[in-house]
């Protein structure tokens, strides 16, 4: 952690010494019933649990709010970056070109939305719409006239920064996440992915997909691996699944699991999960045995403080080579993988898997 996190906890730290007057201002006595004293030291004993339960949230919290507070300063910092590379390859462009800026932009093929496109928009999230389709129809085109416009957009700038070989060479936060899970790929490879998920989470399902293209498109480029992170409070047999895939993993089966417990969209019943087992080749005495010992919650617990120390709030939480990802989008992993290749001089190709 570096100096601006340290400062962040000792300004919040100062300020709750400030809020709170010294003990040898308080009475020894802090109350009497019938003329007996109720003393302090009586009082801290009482409260003693509570508040040191209290004080470790307390310092959880300030832990999360300065690992947050350093992720975002590295991604104001990232982004103002790249404004400032895209800002001057635009400007040497438009140099080149006798034209403003502006006039760039403007001058921009844009491949617009056909009616096919808009109908197709509104068939694959009609019962999320829940409108005609002849009512939403002018405003799904004016998304994805927008969304043609950024990638339009977001495509020359690639361009320009190829042409005019615009490097960035600023180091990105790394955090540590050390090795441990299941993983797929080669333990040489020079990207390493490390994702945090809850079988029994949405997101993490709709990312499953994801992460599988990932793969295809780097091959022994990139190594996934997974930490189990079931949260509870949300999702009742996540933790049932979270132990299962730790018992499959004993036998070395583990990705066959993985892949089907998500393909079940979140049903976790017991005879699913046996199911599940069956399919994948599991010797069930064996894996009967495993789920009824400690062994699969160990891990998960094991998991579960890891996500502690990197401040993860929720699922699916993504790493690559240490660097945090906010919104895990195919295209915004696959820009960082290509970064870290370009990072570690292994060559990208030039038709980008994106």
């Amino acid at each position: 952690m570096n100096s601006s996190a340290i400062g962040l906890i000792l300004m919040l730290l100062s300020a709750s010494v400030l809020a709170a007057p010294a003990d040898i201002t308080q009475p020894s006595t802090v109350a009497s019933v019938a003329g007996a004293a109720i003393t302090r030291a009586e009082l801290e004993a009482r409260a003693e649990p509570r508040l040191a339960t209290e004080d470790e949230a307390y310092k959880a919290e300030l832990h999360r709010l300065a690992v947050q507070h350093e992720r975002s300063r590295d991604a104001i910092s990232a982004d103002a970056l790249q404004t400032l590379v895209n800002d001057r390859v635009l400007e040497r462009q438009a140099k080149a070109e006798g034209k403003a800026v502006p006039q760039l932009i403007a001058a921009l093929p844009i491949a617009r939305p056909s009616q096919a496109d808009i109908r197709a928009f509104y068939e694959a999230r009609k019962d999320q719409v829940g409108a005609p389709f002849e009512i939403v129809a002018d405003a799904i085109k004016e998304h994805l006239d927008a969304e043609a416009k950024s990638r339009a957009i977001s495509d020359y700038l690639t361009a320009l920064r190829q042409r005019h070989a615009a490097e960035t060479h600023r180091e990105p936060l790394r955090e540590t996440v050390p090795s441990g899970g299941p993983s797929r790929g080669t333990a040489l490879a020079p990207v390493v992915l490390v994702e945090f998920a809850d079988f029994q989470c949405p997101y993490c399902v709709k990312v499953a997909p994801v992460l599988g293209r990932l793969r295809e498109a780097y091959g022994d480029r990139l190594r996934v691996e997974f930490r189990q992170l079931p949260l509870t409070n949300l999702h009742a047999e996540a933790q049932r699944a979270a132990e299962a895939s730790v018992c499959a993993d004993e036998q070395h089966r583990f990705w066959e699991v993985h892949d089907a417990l998500f393909a079940t969209q979140g049903r976790f019943d017991s005879a699913t999960i046996f199911d599940v087992a069956g399919k994948a080749g599991i010797d069930m005495t064996a894996f009967r045995t495993c789920l009824s010992s400690d062994r699969g919650a160990e891990v998960v617990r094991r998991d579960a403080k890891l996500a502690d120390e990197l401040a993860i709030g929720g699922t699916p939480a993504i790493f690559v080579n240490g660097r945090f990802v906010a919104n895990p989008g195919y295209e915004e992993l696959a820009s960082l993988v290509d970064d870290e290749l370009r990072r570690a001089g292994v060559p990208v190709a030039a038709t980008s898997p994106r």
